[in-house]
């Protein structure tokens, strides 16, 4: 479970991050373009990882005995059609193939801003589009008794079902909180070793519209997450409202220190 958290938490970084950087690179402000490209160094950093995690998190789901429900998870990613499977490693290269140039050739690239924001834009698209309900559908798959290959217009039909959709926007809505909660960060330690007052002001302007960006997304995530409940088996709701003490509190408990935090 920490590895699945901490797993996505970097191919969200990895996805959403090249749409801020749109933002950042629009933005007159030197500082604010320096920070446009550290934030794609560090998508691309955290793709990389994320890959590797989800690599070690297939391989336990798939392979780890009766304390993981043995196979479940290899046998809904085989009912994906196969030629998605395929084409999902040429995806990854693509990602790589529009964000590096960007990462090792920013200074000349920059007068490029058009340029800059196609790559970025191709870059985040990629990730969402393929990625993301995959492994959504795939989830939603495990246990099934039907072990056939979907067809692509099964596979269409199934992305656009409430269970799953319903999960992949909150799984979006989340990385949209994610990654300025790094910009915040980043930026607001930037503001405080500033070497002149007005790199400061850019740098607090950054972190102060990054807090609105974590309060706006957040507050979205609320009848998002209503909606993705209501799409869980009965035994997972029954669970988190009531059924079971132990994580009916802890859900509880998280939806409480999100409040405060906000």
């Amino acid at each position: 479970s920490i590895l699945l958290a901490v797993h996505l938490v970097l191919v969200n970084l990895a996805a959403i991050g090249p749409l801020f950087c749109i933002g950042l690179l629009w933005r007159d402000a030197v500082a604010a373009q320096r920070t446009a490209r550290w934030l794609a160094r560090r998508a691309c950093l955290s793709l990389l990882v994320g890959m590797l995690l989800g690599g070690l998190l297939m391989g336990l789901y798939s392979f780890g005995g009766a304390a993981l429900d043995g196979t479940r998870f290899y046998k809904a990613l085989l009912r994906i059609p196969h030629d998605r499977l395929w084409w999902g490693v040429a995806e990854l290269a693509f990602y790589y193939l529009c964000m590096l140039p960007v990462v090792f050739f920013w200074r000349p690239l920059s007068h490029w801003r058009w340029l800059l924001t196609l790559l970025f834009f191709l870059a985040a698209t990629n990730l969402i589009y393929h990625f993301t309900p995959m492994f959504v559908l795939v989830g939603q798959l495990q246990g099934s008794p039907d072990a056939t290959p979907l067809t692509n217009s099964e596979l269409l039909a199934l992305y656009f079902s409430p269970p799953v959709l319903a999960r992949v926007v909150h799984h979006l809505l989340a990385g949209f909180a994610i990654v300025p909660t790094v910009l915040l960060l980043r930026t607001a330690a930037q503001a405080h070793h500033a070497g002149t007052t007005a790199e400061k002001d850019v740098f607090d302007a950054l972190a102060r519209r990054a807090g609105l960006w974590i309060l706006g997304v957040t507050l979205l995530e609320i009848p998002s997450g209503i909606w993705f409940l209501f799409q869980l088996p009965e035994f997972a709701q029954d669970r988190l409202l009531g059924g079971n003490a132990l994580a009916t509190g802890w859900f509880a408990a998280a939806l409480l220190m999100v409040l405060l935090l906000l």
